[in-house]
């Protein structure tokens, strides 16, 4: 995989259940689809001495681009908590540099 693909990252989503009953619903935000390559520099600029190398593309051409309008229509003051910069936080206190 190249760093130019998309991937989605997961989360959990508590809701009233009469509004989510019998449906299925991408949980995030549109402005958070993140290419591999934007990840591994928010992951670089907060641990130190992190040095990151993109390989050269492959065959492996999946990309994932992940649409979260229906979750905005059926539960309208959802609002992700959540980024990818407050989880790379999580990560360094998980896993502080020695």
């Amino acid at each position: 995989m190249d760093s130019t693909s998309h991937r989605p990252f997961s989360c959990a989503l508590e809701a009233p259940a009469d509004a989510i009953h019998n449906e299925t619903f991408n949980v995030g935000s549109n402005g958070q689809n993140y290419r591999v390559k934007e990840v591994a520099e928010k992951v670089a600029k907060v641990f130190p001495g992190c040095k990151q190398t993109f390989g050269s593309k492959g065959s492996d051409t999946r990309s994932y681009r992940v649409n979260f309008d229906k979750i905005s229509k059926h539960l309208s003051e959802f609002q992700c908590e959540w980024d990818a910069d407050k989880g790379v936080e999580q990560f360094l206190r998980a896993f502080p540099p020695d």
